[in-house]
């Protein structure tokens, strides 16, 4: 007879084999739509603005190593604190994460509206009667960068309470999302494309963010603000942050350096 501990082995590796397809069904999905978004979006914007996205996009991406390290300790604190059960810690986890993106979140801004700025309109190859598209493109991808940054203590707490369908579908979601975007750009409501998939993509972005935010404030009784929260918690969650700082920039150098130099 299987005693109550085998069974609660059996519901978790059921759990974990259930997260497992839904993440496989939608990495699977969202490559299908991408693939298909690119083909779209490149015959919309023409080679030349297409390059300038991801030249411009590209710059600012480059700070997406914060969103990688950030939510892997947010994540990791979370999970530790539901697994021993320690309801108190949660709201303060949570309230941290919060301050520390918004505090990074100005610094970002600040470093790419004064040294991004430079560096883009003086390192980068942009012809001069698209100057006027490519800031606006600019300030898009810093306001997309800042929601999506803002979002991760939100998603974090989805993947703790290992929630991957809620998080799927949210994903799924902003994919056809950004798909939408790229087949509007064939309807001409603007006179310039490109600026119009640069405010569209901001739109998604929105979005997702409000999605995240009202789903964990009906879901999750621990994406509560408060305002009383024990200092030592910023330097752990940070210094955590820190051991995976160096493969992420890594990465995202590989990807996005690579878009900056072929430009």
């Amino acid at each position: 007879m299987p005693t109550q501990n085998d069974s609660i082995i059996i519901d978790k590796s059921k759990h974990i084999a259930s997260n497992t397809m839904v993440l496989f069904a939608r990495m699977f999905a969202i490559m299908i739509i991408n693939l298909y978004a690119v083909r779209v979006v490149l015959h919309a914007l023409g080679e030349e603005d297409y390059g300038l996205f991801n030249a411009v996009a590209g710059v600012v991406l480059t700070c997406t190593f914060l969103t990688t390290t950030l939510a892997v300790s947010i994540q990791r604190f979370y999970s530790y604190a539901i697994g021993k059960n320690d309801i108190n810690r949660l709201p303060q986890i949570f309230s941290a994460s919060i301050n520390i993106v918004l505090t990074l979140s100005v610094i970002v801004i600040i470093v790419f509206e004064t040294i991004g700025l430079w560096f883009l309109h003086t390192q980068l190859t942009i012809p001069s009667e698209r100057a006027m598209a490519v800031g606006a493109i600019y300030q898009f991808a810093i306001i997309s960068f800042v929601f999506s940054f803002i979002q991760i203590p939100f998603a974090a707490a989805i993947f703790a309470n290992e929630e991957m369908g809620v998080y799927a579908i949210v994903s799924f979601a902003e994919s056809l999302g950004k798909l939408l975007v790229a087949f509007l750009l064939g309807w001409g409501l603007l006179n310039d494309s490109l600026i119009l998939y640069g405010a569209g993509l901001t739109a998604v972005s929105a979005c997702v963010l409000i999605t995240y935010l009202l789903i964990c404030r009906l879901r999750y009784r621990e994406c509560t603000y408060v305002t009383k929260v024990d200092k030592s918690l910023y330097g752990e969650l940070l210094s955590f942050s820190g051991w995976t700082t160096y493969s992420a920039i890594a990465g995202i150098s590989t990807v996005q350096g690579c878009a900056i130099l072929l430009n």
